[in-house]
């Protein structure tokens, strides 16, 4: 299936960077489950129970990435169930950055994307699976790793009211109906994971126009095109 892609610009926003260079972006990601056969498990793979091996693992579908590029705010979704095309648009967006930066507790976007993650209560793998990931597709995005998570800065983004959008639970279902109202729910809340963690991150310092029109993103219906 075709990638469908979508965007958001924020036009002349660079100008409003008082803290922090433009080689950085923020992304996030969105997953559903996925059986792997047997055959695929890596050595270090765990069990749900001793000797029953677990039976699924996390697939990516989606990926929201935020960047500054010729003076304007960039958000850019991309999704598809062919899971390989979307590792190859997020590279393909990652050119020109140097850091890429995401905000999660367990590291959980950082070990999808390479391939290390299986399910949220499962031992994280050592080795990357064979299933399409970073490194299975021979991919390099020459990013480093950054997790915004670590050093927040407690702007209060998790409690701020959002307006109509598919997140939590409902993602899963209706990643698998695949219904592209549904899928257009869950982009804007992905654009929304986004906004935070750049609000968030503590290494960068927005003039206040643009952190209320990063907030806005959360309480406005946001159009992707």
């Amino acid at each position: 299936m075709k990638l469908v892609e979508k965007s958001l610009v924020f036009k002349d926003a660079a100008k409003m960077v008082k803290k922090g260079d433009l080689g950085r972006l923020w992304f996030d990601i969105e997953t559903y489950k996925e059986p792997v056969k047997p055959v695929d498990r890596p050595v270090d793979w765990p069990d749900t129970k001793p000797g029953v091996p677990l039976r699924c693992r996390m697939k990516l579908f989606m990926v929201c990435v935020s960047y500054f590029e010729d003076g304007d705010l960039m958000f850019r979704v991309g999704y598809s169930k062919d899971e390989a095309e979307v590792y190859r648009w997020f590279d393909g967006v990652c050119e020109g950055s140097y850091e890429a930066a995401y905000c999660s507790h367990n590291n959980f976007d950082r070990l999808v994307m390479e391939g290390k993650w299986t399910t949220a209560r499962r031992n994280r793998l050592k080795n990357s699976g064979c299933w399409p990931n970073l490194y299975t597709l021979g991919i390099d995005t020459m990013c480093d790793w950054v997790n915004v998570w670590k050093n927040m800065r407690g702007a209060g983004t998790n409690n701020l009211k959002r307006a109509e959008e598919i997140g939590g639970v409902d993602i899963v279902k209706c990643a698998e109906r695949w219904d592209e109202k549904e899928l257009n729910g869950i982009s804007v809340h992905c654009v929304r994971d986004v906004a935070g963690c750049m609000i968030e991150d503590n290494g960068y310092e927005f003039e206040p126009e643009l952190v209320e029109k990063l907030k806005k993103l959360f309480s406005e219906k946001i159009e992707l095109k």
